[in-house]
C-alpha cells in the first residue's frame, strides 16, 4: 500500500481532507497527486492500493476502524479475517 496524508489548507497542493471537504475535491486532487512523475510508477499505486489519511484521524473514535482497514490491506495474510 502507498499512503498519503492531507488536511484542509486553502489552495495548497496537498490532499484536501477534513470535515468540510467535498468528495469531488478529494478525488480530483488525489488523481493529480497520483499522476506526478515517479508516483505513478510505485507498484502499490499501479495496483490501486493508494490511500489518503486525514492528519487528524487519530482525534476521532473511528480511528481504530481506519487502522484496521489499512492493516487488512497492508497485511492481508495476518488480518484477512478482520471485519
Amino acid at each position: 500500500a502507498w499512503i498519503m496524508t492531507g488536511s484542509k489548507r486553502g489552495n495548497s497542493q496537498v490532499l484536501p481532507l477534513g470535515y468540510a471537504v467535498k468528495p469531488e475535491a478529494v478525488k480530483a486532487q488525489a488523481q493529480t497527486l497520483l499522476a506526478r512523475p515517479g508516483v505513478s510508477q510505485i507498484p502499490a499505486v499501479q495496483e490501486k492500493r493508494a490511500y489518503g489519511v486525514y492528519h487528524h484521524f487519530y482525534n476521532h473514535p473511528w480511528n481504530i476502524v481506519g487502522m484496521e482497514y489499512l492493516a487488512k490491506d497492508i497485511y492481508p495474510q495476518a488480518f484477512g479475517d478482520l471485519n
